[in-house]
C-alpha cells in the first residue's frame, strides 16, 4: 500500500471518528440538565422528574411543528403560566385569543435561557407574526439566584432575537404574575419595576400585577392554584380582563400601521 493511500485511509478514519463523536454529542445535547449559565445564555430545558430525558425536547419539537403549520398572527411565548391558557384559561383562550389566530408556545419550567434556545431552534417556524406576547422570568426567580438586572439582560436578548427573526413584529411584554410567597414576590416586584423602565423599539410593556392584587397591593391567593405560583381559572379570567383589551388595541394599531 502506497504512503498516499495510507494517509488517505488514516484521514478518512479520523473524519469518520470525528463525525461519529459529533453525532453522539448532538444526540446528547438535550438528554440531561443544561450547563450553568447566565440568564442571557441559551440552554435547552430538562424535566428532571420525568423518566424520559428528552421529554422537554419533544415538547419543543411538537410546538415548533405547530408553529410551522399555523400562520399565526399572535404568538404567546413563555413558561407554564403561558401554557396555562390552554388549561385553566381555556375558556378565555377559545373565546378571545383563538379567534385572533393566536398560538400558544408555552413550555413548563422555561426560563429566559430556554426561550432563547427555542428561538434559535425554530420556535417561531418560518412565519412572521404581528405580535408576540412574551411573559418570562418566573422560573429565573424560582430556580436561580439571578437578580433583576441579569434577568433583564436575558429578556433583552430574547427581544433582540425576536426582532431578528420577525422584524415586523411588536412584542407585548408582560410582567410576571405576583407569587404567593412574600420573599419570592419581592423579587417579582423588583423585576417588574425594571421591566417598566425598559425603552426598546417595537416593545409595549403591560404590568399585569393588578389582576392578582387588591387595592393595597396584597396578592389574592384565591386566584391561584395551591402552589401559589400558577393562576387558577379565576386568575386567568382576571388576567384576561387586562390582556384582551390591550391586545385588541395593539392588533388594531398594527393593522392600521401596515
Amino acid at each position: 500500500m502506497s504512503k498516499t493511500l495510507i494517509i488517505l485511509v488514516l484521514l478518512g478514519s479520523m473524519i469518520l471518528h470525528l463525525s461519529s463523536a459529533t453525532a453522539r454529542a448532538e444526540d446528547n445535547t438535550t438528554s440531561g440538565p443544561p450547563p450553568p449559565g447566565s440568564a442571557d445564555d441559551p440552554a435547552w430545558g430538562y424535566w428532571s422528574k420525568l423518566s424520559n430525558p428528552n421529554a422537554w425536547l419533544s415538547a419543543h419539537q411538537r410546538l415548533t411543528r405547530a408553529a410551522q403549520a399555523q400562520d399565526a398572527e399572535i404568538v404567546f411565548l413563555g413558561d407554564s403560566i403561558t401554557k396555562g391558557w390552554l388549561e385553566q384559561g381555556r375558556s378565555q383562550w377559545d373565546s378571545h385569543y383563538k379567534a385572533m389566530n393566536a398560538i400558544d408556545l408555552g413550555i413548563g419550567g422555561d426560563s429566559t435561557r430556554q426561550i432563547l434556545w427555542r428561538l434559535d431552534h425554530g420556535a417561531l417556524g418560518n412565519h412572521a407574526p404581528r405580535i408576540i406576547v412574551l411573559m418570562i422570568g418566573t422560573n429565573n426567580i424560582l430556580n436561580s439566584k439571578a437578580d433583576s438586572v441579569e434577568i433583564i439582560e436575558g429578556i433583552k436578548a430574547i427581544i433582540t432575537r425576536i426582532q431578528q427573526l420577525a422584524p415586523g413584529a411588536t412584542t407585548l411584554l408582560l410582567s410576571p404574575p405576583p407569587l404567593g410567597a412574600a420573599a419570592k414576590n419581592d423579587r417579582v416586584i423588583d423585576l417588574t419595576q425594571h421591566l417598566a423602565e425598559l425603552e426598546l423599539p417595537n416593545v409595549v410593556f403591560l404590568d399585569i400585577t393588578g389582576a392578582f392584587t387588591d387595592d393595597l397591593g396584597v396578592v389574592d391567593l384565591e386566584l391561584y392554584r395551591p402552589d401559589r405560583i400558577h393562576p387558577n381559572a379565576e386568575g386567568y379570567a382576571r388576567l384576561d380582563e387586562q390582556l384582551y383589551p390591550s391586545l385588541t388595541r395593539l392588533l388594531s394599531k398594527c393593522a392600521s400601521d401596515k
